[in-house]
């Protein structure tokens, strides 16, 4: 099992081509892309209408300690340490 980046490319030839009638085992043999990404693909196409769903944010999950959370919902006027001084 090997996982790489399929392009939006050929996402959107395997999609056409899956469309056109093609099985799943055809276009698996010229585009190599494997029959259950194809299933994946196929799938998240009908769930939100796009071959790809963009990340509501870049980067990391960050999981906030209550201190953290603290600091961040304190005004910046009346937490000194946040507070900017030009």
């Amino acid at each position: 099992m090997v996982r790489c980046h399929i392009s939006s490319d050929l996402k959107d030839m395997a999609l056409a081509m899956s469309l056109q009638g093609l099985p799943d085992s055809e276009i698996h043999e010229y585009t190599e892309i494997s029959e259950r990404s194809l299933m994946q693909l196929w799938s998240t196409y009908c769930r939100i209408g796009a071959l790809s769903q963009e990340p509501v944010s870049t980067g990391r999950p960050w999981t906030l300690t209550s201190m953290e959370v603290k600091v961040c919902h304190t005004p910046f006027d009346t937490n000194r340490y946040l507070t900017i001084h030009i």
